[in-house]
């Protein structure tokens, strides 16, 4: 079957989920933080530009999840990104659940890619929900923090590859 709207995300490098709590290890060892980092926005970024049907590319901050940062400023790999996803014509999740969870003294760290890709890119709110219960959860505050990064409208993916832009109000 076909599905609808089609997310493309990164969580692993090699078979290490980058994500996964219970194997932080890895991000530990001298120097990971920088490696890491780069070798996931160059994984994100061949998403971008890969023949593969995607139409929105997910969590491009997931490698701050557990709070590993690099030592270089993160606004260089978010414009690197942004670009690529600006030069594969994709739509780029701005994932909700972050809203929700980071404290105020990091969001503007996490949220750099969508601040960098405004205005006049492609971005979907993606809720990220596990549960029903958690689907609209937070969608307002994404809203209106995208309004302040400069954003005007979010891109709304239709059925068969159709998009449609919506006005934030």
């Amino acid at each position: 079957s076909r599905f609808d709207v089609v997310l493309g995300s990164v969580h692993f490098l090699g078979t290490w989920g980058i994500d996964n709590e219970d194997i932080e290890g890895p991000w530990l060892e001298p120097g990971a933080p920088d490696r890491i980092w780069s070798q996931y926005v160059d994984e994100w970024c061949a998403m971008a530009a890969s023949p593969d049907r995607f139409d929105v590319l997910s969590h491009p901050d997931l490698p701050k999840k557990l709070g590993h940062f690099p030592t270089y400023p993160l606004e260089l790999l978010y414009a690197r990104m942004a670009e690529a996803a600006r030069a594969g014509g994709r739509m780029v999740e701005v994932n909700k659940t972050i809203f929700a969870t980071a404290d105020d003294e990091l969001r503007p760290v996490m949220n750099g890619i969508y601040i960098n890709l405004a205005p006049g890119a492609l971005t979907v709110v993606g809720t990220d929900a596990h549960k029903p219960v958690d689907v609209a959860f937070g969608i307002r505050e994404a809203y209106e923090l995208m309004a302040r990064a400069g954003y005007d409208c979010v891109t709304i993916p239709l059925a068969h590859g159709e998009r449609r832009e919506l006005p934030i109000q």
